[in-house]
């Protein structure tokens, strides 16, 4: 009796975890950064299956410019990239195609030119690539020819074009890759005969154990850019709410706040506002919405910081905007006017109950450059 308690017990617990799981169809929405925005700002969107359980996706997706011509698609499962994703170029055409196993590029992809035509395939084993054909932009075979080889690939937000180039020799890599960031030599792969030698990488040319130039390199960005769940400042659950867990992990306390009691009495609150990414999340929001008019250009006569203090409620409204400082009146309007931009805040709290809180805060205004056409 007591194994089949256990085994009871533990059927339950399973069962338990499964009723929790929901796999749901959803529209996000992204920037050109490839960080889910509003769909008014959006560059791209994703039609795909999101898994609320463990917050990933799960299943088909299908990836598109906000045109709607498809840049991608294809298929996870448990939350890892599997079976066969194909990529397209801007007009449509398809630009990359090959098998994903457990997040690992296997086997043969193959890379098109816009025209339709066959640029080059690779066959992935485990972390190296090795070349199986080659062609020219109008179809001539290179596979037997000396070829110089250029790939451009991004690995993040900062760094968007670093350029692969080396040489191939009858389909094998031959001599020195070198990886590129703005023509500056980050480090390179050594090949002989298509095998591995050794890498060097930065300034000082350490050797490392590992290649440089990987399949990891050869992957459209993309991809990697939406599983790290990026998220705009000004993006709220009631946009997604399935992203409830990654949005709510965004809110940071403003840090120079102050607590107000009755109107009048000054405290340290024991938690203080918050919004989304703090700080820094204010600062981005009310950029975005710094409009600098005509008036500024040929009018204003001082430039500078304008200094603000935002009084925020119990519910966490913002109440009251004030320019505290500011070097020019035609500044003081814009900066106001930006500052009406700010969205719903956590409001502070003390001895266990929301209060009125109040922050200050600057933002520059620079003199601006005249370009006479």
């Amino acid at each position: 009796m007591k194994r089949t308690g256990l085994t009871l017990a533990a059927l339950l617990i399973v069962l338990a975890n499964y009723a929790k799981c929901e796999i749901v169809k959803v529209k996000i929405y992204y920037d050109k950064e490839w960080q889910i925005c509003k769909e008014n700002e959006a560059h791209y969107f994703r039609e795909c299956h999101w898994d609320t359980n463990k917050n990933f996706f799960d299943g088909e997706f299908h990836d598109y410019l906000i045109n709607g011509n498809k840049i991608a698609e294809g298929n996870y499962s448990n939350g890892k990239k599997n079976g066969l994703f194909t990529f397209y170029h801007d007009t449509g055409q398809e630009w990359i195609k090959g098998e994903f196993k457990d997040n690992i590029p296997t086997g043969k992809w193959i890379w098109k030119y816009p025209n339709n035509l066959t640029h080059f395939s690779l066959n992935f084993e485990s972390n190296d690539f090795h070349f199986m054909e080659i062609f020219d932009e109008q179809g001539k075979d290179l596979s037997a020819e000396k070829v110089e080889f250029k790939y451009v690939f991004q690995n993040d937000n900062r760094y968007s074009n670093i350029l692969i180039t080396g040489v191939i020799q009858n389909k094998m890599k031959e001599g020195k890759w070198y990886i590129l960031n703005n023509n500056e030599k980050v480090g390179y792969v050594k090949y002989k005969n298509d095998k591995f030698i050794e890498s060097k990488t930065n300034n000082s040319y350490l050797i490392v154990n590992e290649q440089l130039i990987n399949n990891s390199l050869f992957i459209p960005y993309p991809i990697y850019a939406c599983e790290k769940i990026q998220i705009d400042d000004d993006v709220t659950l009631d946009d997604y709410q399935f992203l409830n867990s990654y949005i709510q992990n965004t809110w940071k306390p403003i840090d120079s706040a102050i607590g107000i009691i009755e109107d009048s009495i000054i405290v340290q609150p024991e938690i203080k506002p918050m919004y989304i990414n703090g700080i820094e999340g204010i600062n981005k929001i009310i950029s975005k919405n710094l409009i600098l008019n005509v008036e500024y250009v040929k009018n204003c006569k001082r430039f500078g910081w304008a200094y603000y203090e935002i009084t925020i409620d119990e519910q966490g409204n913002v109440v009251d905007r004030k320019i505290l400082k500011s070097p020019d009146e035609i500044i003081t309007e814009i900066a106001l006017k930006s500052l009406k931009s700010l969205k719903q805040f956590k409001p502070a709290y003390y001895n266990g109950k929301p209060i009125k809180s109040k922050f200050s805060s600057r933002m520059l205004f620079r003199k601006p450059t005249i370009v006479n056409p």
